[in-house]
C-alpha cells in the first residue's frame, strides 16, 4: 500500500514545489546585487525569448490580447483567477484518482500513464502561465508607450523591452512585487481565453443562415 500510494506523493510534491519557490522568491526581494542581477537576468532572458517567440508567430494576437487586457481587465482577471482554480482542482481530483485506481489493482502501466498525462497537463499549464506573463508584459509596455508617444498603435517589439524594464522595476518594490507576480499572469492567461472564446463564437455567428432577399 505504501509503494502504491508513492506516486501521489511524488506528484503532490510536484505540484507544491514550484509554487513554495514562486512565492518565495516574490515574498523577499533580493538582498545582494549577485541575487539582484541572477534573479532579475534569468526572469528578463526567460521573458524576452518567450516574447519574440510570441510576436514572431502572431504580433495580431499579441495585440488583440493586449486590448482585452486594457479594456476588459476584471473580465480577464476573473477568467484567469477561475482557470487557476479549475486547474488545481483537476491536478488534485487527478491524484485521489489515480491513487483510487492504484489502491485497487490496476497495473502498474497504467497507474504510469496517468501519471505521465497528469504530468503533462501540470506543466503545460505552467508554460500557459509563461506565455500569459510575457503577454502581460508585453501589454504593459506598449501601454506605458502609448503615454509617452501619444501613439493608439505602439511598436510592439519595443514594448516588450519597455515592459520588462517597467516591470523588472516594480518588482523591486516590497509586496507591489507580490500583488504584480500574482495578478499579471491571471490577467494575461483571462485575456487569453477570453480572446479564445471571442474568436470560437465569431465562426458561428457569421455562418449563420441569412434570409433570402426578395424584390417588392
Amino acid at each position: 500500500m505504501v509503494r502504491r500510494s508513492l506516486p501521489a506523493v511524488v506528484l503532490i510534491l510536484l505540484a507544491l514545489v514550484p509554487s513554495s519557490v514562486a512565492a518565495q522568491n516574490g515574498a523577499t526581494a533580493p538582498r545582494t546585487l549577485a541575487e539582484i542581477l541572477v534573479v532579475m537576468g534569468v526572469y528578463a532572458v526567460i521573458t524576452f525569448g518567450v516574447g519574440l517567440l510570441l510576436l514572431a508567430v502572431s504580433q495580431s494576437y499579441v495585440r488583440g490580447v493586449g486590448t482585452r487586457m486594457r479594456r476588459h481587465t476584471l473580465r480577464s482577471f476573473l477568467l484567469g483567477l477561475g482557470a487557476f482554480v479549475a486547474s488545481f482542482v483537476a491536478v488534485f481530483v487527478g491524484m485521489f484518482l489515480i491513487t483510487g485506481i492504484t489502491a485497487l489493482g490496476a497495473p502498474d502501466t497504467v497507474s504510469v500513464a496517468l501519471m505521465l498525462a497528469l504530468v503533462l497537463v501540470f506543466f503545460g499549464f505552467w508554460l500557459l502561465i509563461l506565455l500569459a506573463d510575457a503577454l502581460a508584459i508585453i501589454a504593459v509596455g506598449a501601454l506605458v508607450l502609448g503615454w509617452v508617444r501619444s501613439s493608439p498603435d505602439p511598436n510592439l517589439w519595443l514594448g516588450l523591452v519597455v515592459g520588462i524594464l517597467v516591470v523588472h522595476l516594480v518588482y523591486l518594490i516590497p509586496l507591489v512585487n507580490i500583488v504584480v507576480i500574482l495578478v499579471l499572469p491571471t490577467i494575461g492567461i483571462g485575456a487569453m481565453i477570453d480572446s479564445w472564446l471571442r474568436t470560437r463564437d465569431e465562426p458561428s455567428a457569421e455562418s449563420e443562415p441569412r434570409e433570402p432577399m426578395t424584390g417588392d
